[in-house]
């Protein structure tokens, strides 16, 4: 007798949106209004369907062939499960109303400029890094409920509205602040027309474009962003920020201007703001010295503030911390300039509004490597000097009439230290020794002059 064996599943469903299994109406087991289930299966993808095994129990059919008269007797082997209830769900399956993912075939920069995908600050951490968006967005993500928060602030209260009485940021009316909005919309949707107006309107417009006017936007950037212009590095980024560059569009850049926001304008500490200064004097460059819009940078590198005020203000897109000091802060730059400098080796790096305490240690730890910069210490400077020898030449005195002069400093930051420096090199070259340079100047801060008694880190010169 011929016998052949198979294992079959029989099982009761007990629920009845449970399709794919379901053969026929006839049920076995328990279970109101069941549909039984019968398939070729091994007893281990039995388990893994979620079915618990009953009693086996063996049963079989007869076969005959008519041909040759022979009966055989087939086995079936059957192996009885009923589902688990509690592997199932109690609820039907309900799709989303809406889709989970839209296919967005844009990066970089031109997403953030197509209209219908751009969501500006709010796209969290996985999004930017995936859609090549890290360091073109402030570093912390403003929800679009904190978006609309600011709009609707600029609604009720337009920014260019300048209180009469805040006299620190330069005599900036409501006038000057009108314009720059006007000027910024402009840039936003036709940059080579803003240049255009700007070049031929230089005179009229350099003020608005940068100081005193860029005082005013640094201390309100967080509410006057629109558009994210240049790039955001920040202690977060750590390890990332040599892939970060290659975010940027432009393989080819001539010049970058970065600040880490700690002495803008004698305005203090501004933070994640001070990115203000470095795209105001690029705006300046492009109109003035020729360069590319297209092949320059405008970087800040956030460490944190230690500007309290800003910390706590909801619209502040930078990282709520203090300011990162001593050797980390000194690894992030060293990272942030290798990167930058590996992907433009041509580019100049120039240092922008920094702190006394990191301007002159920055400019000294880079410049044996790299073609670096520092506007306060050596552009102030170098025009400030000039303008002496310029000086003495209307006074029909010579270069080395310099030695005679007494200068006195008020401010002691980068670009006051700067400018003292390069005048006593002037006049070392003019005859006189370091020490007797030194000697001629006189140097003032907020609190007074500065005396042997009470010295200022950094300040080359101090009276008895």
């Amino acid at each position: 007798m011929a016998v052949s064996s198979l294992w079959r599943r029989v099982g009761t469903l007990t629920r009845k949106h449970w399709k794919p299994w379901a053969s026929s109406s006839s049920a076995i087991g328990g279970g109101a209004s069941p549909s039984s289930i019968a398939q070729d299966v091994s007893v281990k993808e039995a388990a893994l369907q979620g079915f618990i095994a009953q009693r086996p129990r063996q049963t079989g059919t007869w076969h005959g062939c008519l041909a040759t008269g022979q009966v055989s007797w087939r086995p079936t082997r059957e192996l009885h499960y009923i589902v688990d209830p509690d592997d199932n769900p109690t609820e039907p399956f309900a799709p989303p109303l809406q889709r989970v993912a839209y296919t967005v075939h844009k990066r970089g920069l031109e997403l953030l400029k197509d209209p219908w995908y751009n969501k500006g600050t709010a796209f969290p951490t996985p999004e930017r890094d995936r859609l090549g968006l890290r360091g073109l967005l402030p570093p912390r993500r403003l929800s679009m409920d904190i978006q609309e928060k600011r709009v609707m602030d600029e609604l009720r209260t337009p920014r260019e509205m300048i209180p009469p009485e805040d006299v620190k940021l330069g005599g900036v009316t409501n006038e000057m602040a009108r314009r720059w909005k006007a000027l910024q919309e402009l840039q936003d949707r036709n940059e080579t027309l803003f240049f255009k107006v700007l070049i031929k309107n230089f005179v009229d417009l350099a003020p608005i474009v940068y100081t005193p006017t860029v005082g005013w936007v640094a201390v309100n950037f967080h509410k006057l962003y629109r558009r994210p212009r240049g790039m955001y590095f920040s202690s977060s980024d750590r390890g990332e920020m040599a892939a970060m560059v290659y975010n940027w569009p432009q393989t080819e850049v001539s010049a970058i201007v970065v600040t880490d926001g700690s002495r803008i304008l004698g305005l203090g500490d501004v933070g994640l703001n001070g990115l203000a200064i470095p795209v105001g004097k690029l705006d300046l460059y492009c109109a003035a010295a020729g360069f590319s819009p297209s092949r320059v940078l405008p970087v800040v590198i956030d460490v944190g503030t230690d500007n309290e005020e800003l910390r706590n203000d909801p619209l502040y897109a930078g990282l709520r911390q203090p300011r990162i000091t001593g050797k980390e802060y000194y690894d992030i730059m060293d990272e942030f300039v290798t990167a930058v400098m590996s992907r433009w080796p041509k580019a100049v790096l120039q240092f922008e509004d920094f702190s006394i305490s990191h301007a002159y240690a920055l400019l000294n730890r880079y410049r044996n490597d790299y073609l670096v910069f520092n506007d306060d210490i050596q552009g102030t400077a170098s025009t400030a000097l000039a303008g002496l020898y310029g000086a003495l030449k209307v006074m029909g005195k010579t270069n080395r009439d310099l030695t005679n002069q007494r200068v006195v400093c008020v401010g002691a930051g980068s670009a006051g230290l700067g400018v003292v420096r390069m005048i006593a090199l002037g006049m070392q070259k003019q005859g006189l020794s370091k020490k007797a340079a030194m000697q001629r100047f006189w140097l003032i801060d907020h609190k007074g002059l500065i005396t042997s008694v009470r010295i200022v880190h950094g300040v080359p010169v101090a009276q008895n």
